[in-house]
C-alpha cells in the first residue's frame, strides 16, 4: 500500500498519557510543593492571559521544584498518577513497524518519558529536559526551544528529517495542539474536548484507543 505520509508527531499529555483527575505532570508537583492548587492556578492564569510568556512559566515552575528539592524520584512518584493511554505502545510499534518517522512535541518534562519507557520510540523529541545533580535532585533544565509553539517544533523536525510538511501527520487532544495540527497534512483531534481543535483537524477521534488512528494514516487497522 503506499504511503501518504512519512512522519507522526505526537503530543503528549492526554494523547498518550493521561491522569484520572484530569491533573499533569506540572499539576502534580505543585500540589505536593504546596498542598494545593492555588500556586499552578496563578500561573496558567498569567500565562493564559499573556502576563507571562511559556519560557517564564517553565521557569517559574522549574524554580520551585529546584527550591523544594525535588528529585528524579519524587517526579517519578507523580508520574505513577498518569497512566498510558489504551493502545499507545502498540499504535507506536506498529508506526516504527510500518517504516514511519516518529517524533514528540510536548510542554511537559522529559522525566515523564521515562517513567512510561516512551522515549527509545521517538526520532524527535521537543520538550523540556531536567538535569539532575549526583545526589538526584534537580539542578537545571533546559526549556523546550520551541517553547508552547509545536507546529514550530513540526516545522524543524520535518527540516532535520527532509520530510515536506505536507506528509506529516499531527495528533493532539488539547487547544495548544491546534496550529500543529492546522499545519500537519493530516491532523488529528484525539479523545478531545476542545472545539477549536475539532474544528481545524481532519480527523476526530472521540474513542480512548489510540490505535483507531492507524487506519486513517494509511488505511490499514491493527
Amino acid at each position: 500500500m503506499t504511503k501518504h505520509y512519512d512522519l507522526v508527531c505526537f503530543d503528549l499529555d492526554g494523547t498518550l498519557i493521561e491522569d484520572d483527575e484530569g491533573d499533569v505532570l506540572w499539576e502534580r508537583m505543585l500540589i505536593r510543593i504546596f498542598g494545593n492548587k492555588e500556586f499552578s492556578d496563578a500561573r496558567y492564569e498569567e500565562y493564559k492571559t499573556g502576563k507571562i510568556k511559556f519560557v517564564e512559566w517553565v521557569n517559574i515552575d522549574l524554580g520551585e521544584w529546584r527550591k523544594a528539592s525535588m528529585t528524579k524520584k519524587d517526579v517519578l512518584e507523580e508520574a505513577k498518577n498518569t497512566i498510558l493511554v489504551p493502545g499507545a505502545i502498540e499504535t507506536l510499534e506498529e508506526l516504527r513497524k510500518r517504516g514511519f518517522k516518529l517524533g514528540l512535541i510536548s510542554g511537559s518534562v522529559d522525566t515523564l518519558l521515562d517513567a512510561h519507557g516512551l522515549r527509545d520510540y521517538f526520532d524527535d523529541i521537543f520538550i523540556n529536559e531536567l538535569i539532575y545533580d549526583e545526589d538526584d535532585k534537580l539542578s537545571s533544565w533546559v526549556v523546550n526551544p520551541s517553547g508552547d509553539r509545536k507546529d514550530v517544533a513540526l516545522r524543524k523536525i520535518c527540516e532535520r528529517e527532509g520530510i515536506p510538511l505536507e506528509r506529516t501527520v499531527f495528533v493532539g487532544d488539547h487547544l495548544n495542539d491546534v496550529a500543529a495540527c492546522k499545519s500537519a497534512g493530516l491532523g488529528i483531534a484525539f479523545n478531545s474536548r476542545v472545539q477549536e481543535l475539532k474544528d481545524v483537524s481532519n480527523v476526530i477521534i472521540q474513542e480512548k484507543d489510540l490505535r483507531l488512528i492507524l487506519k486513517h494514516i494509511n488505511g490499514e487497522e491493527l
